[in-house]
């Protein structure tokens, strides 16, 4: 497999697992669970070798260990020991994927529990893998703070930066609500 392919299955795997850890309610037809699904993909990505290729690696292991460990709490409804958890990580590998990561679903389990989930998402930043998703789960935080016109703002800028994005229809209609 190419590394553009292994890039692309290793996005949809962490996009799936970060939703279905989430808890969110989507549509069935923008959920990364159905993308995955559709190419016959796992959702969660096997573990690195400790030995061999890779081995370098260990630092990412462990931050995938950590955030699959907080996802693991999530599942069994312990948010409050999930969030902290996935805090460590920010503080244990700042600046790494897995960082910008933790930031993301902790954004995702504040918004959900009603929270101020704006500085989680904009900590979330640059991460690839997940870019639209940031930007879209960003303007509904702003939504929830009542930063109606920014909402809108960023709502518009989904299909302008990622325009094959699934999320741009919903972004569309979010943007129209928010005005």
């Amino acid at each position: 497999m190419t590394e553009d392919k292994w890039a692309l299955r290793r996005s949809i795997c962490l996009l799936g697992a970060l939703l279905v850890a989430s808890s969110c309610t989507i549509r069935r037809d923008i959920s990364p669970i159905a993308i995955a699904e559709e190419a016959n993909i796992p959702l969660v990505e096997p573990a690195l070798s400790a030995e061999g290729p890779g081995a370098g690696q260990r630092s990412a292991q462990s931050g995938a260990e950590a955030f699959a460990a907080a996802l693991g709490l999530r599942h069994g409804n312990k948010v409050e020991e999930a969030v902290a958890g996935l805090k460590d990580i920010t503080i244990r590998y700042p600046g790494s994927v897995w960082a910008s990561r933790a930031s993301f679903l902790i954004g995702i389990i504040e918004l959900e529990a009603l929270g101020d989930a704006l500085p989680y998402f904009e900590a979330a930043s640059g991460v690839p893998d997940i870019g639209d998703y940031t930007v879209y789960y960003r303007g509904r935080a702003l939504a929830e703070r009542n930063e109606f016109a920014e909402a809108a703002i960023v709502f518009d800028s989904i299909s302008t930066l990622f325009p094959d994005s699934r999320l741009a229809e919903d972004s569309s209609f979010r943007k129209a609500s928010a005005l």
